[in-house]
């Protein structure tokens, strides 16, 4: 089989149509994997936002592990490209901010806000980030704060 199809192959203009097809199919791929990648982050931040909202309704408690809520929620107002979800962040990190000190975890929660206070700084004093999602999340931020 291999003798047939080599000679096929070899015809003019097939070897730069198949280099163009691998081509477009790994760039296919490439926006896949992005694609997975920003899905598994926004599944990770709406989770941390979702615990929240149960620990504020009483329906469990406050996780032990505090960096799987406070480091994804912190992300997305930084990150998050979709507004409605930059400002769902933004809101989910005020209401951290009011479950950890009412759980009496008020190290983990001025931890917290000694990162806003430097994202403050940071954008105050330097006229903004260079990052439009940022700077539109630390505006929303600063807003709800």
């Amino acid at each position: 089989m291999e003798g047939t199809l080599l000679p096929l192959f070899e015809s003019e203009g097939v070897s730069d149509t198949l280099q163009e097809c691998f081509s477009e199919l790994r760039g296919l791929v490439a926006q896949l994997v992005d694609y997975a990648a920003t899905t598994c982050t926004r599944v990770r931040q709406m989770s941390a936002s979702l615990h929240l909202k149960l620990v504020q309704n009483q329906l469990t408690p406050i996780t032990n592990s505090l960096n799987t809520i406070i480091k994804p929620i912190l992300n997305q107002v930084k990150k998050e490209s979709v507004v409605f979800l930059q400002n769902l962040a933004c809101k989910s990190t005020i209401l951290l901010i009011d479950t950890l000190m009412g759980a009496g975890k008020s190290k983990p929660a001025q931890q917290v806000l000694q990162l806003i206070l430097k994202d403050l700084e940071s954008f105050t004093f330097g006229e903004g980030t260079g990052d439009a999602n940022q700077d539109r999340g630390l505006k929303s931020l600063f807003n709800h704060l």
